[in-house]
């Protein structure tokens, strides 16, 4: 009888110890612990807002922009910039400040996406940098800052422009 007993509990023992560290395995599995990033990504930010169909070549930054917010919106700009942002505009340093663009942009609708882009040196400034003017080679990739720069057109803020931080990874294509 001692004998079934202590091969039960042994069991039981090494078993849930067993069944521990699976479950650790699995919820650092699904956290993308073990798991690097290659495919072009971008994170806007901002919760309501989604972007993918990332494309970033030397002259150009284009992607697709999901606004689920209750309200349109139109996109003034998109920027990607490894530098800091200024506490001012939380854009980074030498970009200009936007003061509304509810009536420029890329209109994106509510619960609709668009294709948004923009050219190398905007406002005087290169994208997808790291220091602001040394662009990236064919094949390198970019990860840091998203900055979307956007105004809705019935949100509370009076059609100023609104910046939406967030982060990107993109390979620079030819």
């Amino acid at each position: 009888m001692t004998r079934g007993q202590s091969a039960i509990e042994y069991l039981m023992n090494y078993g849930s110890a067993i069944m521990l560290i699976a479950i650790i395995f699995v919820v650092f599995a699904w956290m993308g612990v073990f798991t690097t990033r290659t495919a072009d990504y971008c994170n806007p930010g901002d919760g309501a807002l989604y972007c993918y169909g990332v494309k970033a070549t030397q002259g150009a930054l284009e992607l697709t922009i999901l606004n689920n917010k209750p309200h349109n919106i139109n996109v003034c700009d998109i920027i990607c910039d490894g530098r800091p942002t200024t506490e001012s505009s939380m854009l980074p340093p030498l970009v200009p400040e936007y003061a509304s663009c509810a009536g420029t942009g890329v209109r994106v609708e509510s619960t609709k996406s668009a294709s948004v882009s923009t050219l190398a040196d905007s406002h005087g400034v290169r994208f997808c940098t790291y220091d602001g003017k040394t662009p990236l080679a064919v094949g390198e990739q970019y990860r840091g800052n998203l900055y979307i720069v956007y105004s809705g057109t019935n949100d509370d803020n009076n059609g100023k422009a609104r910046v939406s931080v967030g982060d990107i990874l993109a390979t620079i294509q030819p």
